[in-house]
């Protein structure tokens, strides 16, 4: 993940690896492009491909940071 990627994902609430885990991908990704839309951080492209691989991607990762 890059740092333009990042930025649009703490901007979503979406900020630990947890909440990024329990994410309904779909729902994400629309938020994802809004966000994109509204503050123009990039002319790339994501779809809702690589959001659903971060999703299943985060359920991976051992939850050892309790919050």
């Amino acid at each position: 993940m890059g740092p333009v990627f990042a930025r649009i994902f703490l901007d979503s609430g979406v900020d630990t690896v947890q909440k990024v885990s329990e994410a309904d991908a779909k729902t994400f990704y629309k938020k994802l492009i809004e966000i994109n839309r509204e503050k123009n951080y990039t002319k790339g492209t994501f779809t809702e491909s690589d959001v659903e691989l971060c999703v299943k991607v985060a359920s991976m990762v051992p939850k050892v940071i309790e919050y």
